[in-house]
């Protein structure tokens, strides 16, 4: 093996941890100032929403890629949770309008700061970073997801 060969192997060998260590944050769920833990489909579906980006559960499944049945799973337990609030479509009355509720705009204001604290945390820690590296890097990201999703299907 060469060296060039012994560079990508730690590449990919750090890329999967990473990975891995993403898998494991992603399926904690977390308290974004409600006292209340929230899974990530949770509060992706309270951020969708809230940005405006989907106002229905047949908009949040195309927002996602999955089905409305797994959408209307989640949009029930936050609705229960006092997270959402569902009207009636005066225009179509079979569809529920979905708005965030005073808890949600809550959670949602609390995760864009926690967004925001990450994004300071990370370039505090990397410095600056050029265009060329930006470049670089959502290419290599680019082509491990393209990777991925090829091994999906293996």
């Amino acid at each position: 093996m060469d060296s060039q060969d012994r560079r990508l192997a730690r590449i990919i060998a750090r890329f999967a941890h990473v990975a891995d260590l993403f898998a494991k944050l992603s399926s904690r769920p977390y308290d974004f100032g409600t006292d209340e833990r929230l899974y990530r489909s949770e509060i992706h579906v309270i951020e969708a929403i809230g940005r405006g980006r989907s106002r229905t559960v047949t908009e949040l499944g195309t927002s996602f890629g999955i089905t409305k049945g797994a959408v209307s799973q989640v949009v029930s337990k936050l609705d229960a949770k006092g997270y959402i609030t569902k009207e009636r479509n005066p225009e179509y009355s079979k569809e529920l309008l979905l708005s965030l509720s005073e808890k949600g705009r809550a959670a949602f204001e609390a995760h864009e700061a926690l967004h925001a604290k990450i994004s300071e945390d990370f370039f505090s820690e990397v410095g600056p970073v050029s265009d060329e590296e930006f470049d670089a890097f959502e290419r290599l990201l680019g082509f491990a997801e393209r990777y991925i999703e090829k091994a999906a299907e293996w």
